[in-house]
């Protein structure tokens, strides 16, 4: 049986993948720092939290840090589970 693709909500990199991500799988955005693994790394689970799915993150940064990146995208963790706490 096929599993499902997810949308990351990312058109750029939806497509290369052939429409998305496994869907109930884990994944893990590794690299250096500044890269860029912050913003796609948030992406997905503000997308699936759109679509109304249950999206637990492990932060490798403070959570002060990810609230502000995502305040200055104008993006909110509402409905994201934040390390063991859902953020509202």
């Amino acid at each position: 049986m096929d599993t499902p693709l997810r949308s990351t909500g990312i058109p750029g990199l939806d497509h290369p993948l052939g429409g998305g991500l496994a869907a109930s799988r884990p994944y893990l955005d590794q690299g250096d720092p500044c890269v860029g693994k912050t913003t796609p790394g948030l992406r997905v689970p503000l997308e699936g939290v759109r679509r109304g799915e249950s999206c637990p993150y492990t932060l490798s940064e403070s959570h002060p840090e990810v609230e502000a990146v995502n305040r200055s995208r104008g993006w909110s963790l509402r409905g994201i589970d934040c390390a063991g706490g859902t953020t509202r």
